[in-house]
């Protein structure tokens, strides 16, 4: 729970976009990952924020497999 909370509190910060569906990727990256998304890069957070702003492509990129 903690590793949502810290992530979330990150997010919500510029540069970050205020309206996106990053929840649904992330909180699938958090499942899988757990503390090591806390570590993820800025600039990769940003690349998936953008990538989120429409909801069908945050739910083609949460579903893609992790490897």
């Amino acid at each position: 729970m903690l590793d949502a909370l810290t992530l979330a509190k990150r997010l919500a910060q510029p540069p970050f976009l205020i309206e996106s569906y990053r929840e649904l990727v992330f909180g699938h990256f958090i499942r899988i990952s757990g503390q090591r998304v806390l570590e993820t890069p800025e600039q990769s957070l940003r690349i998936i924020d953008k990538a989120c702003r429409r909801e069908n492509d945050a739910h083609l990129i949460a579903s893609m497999p992790l490897s």
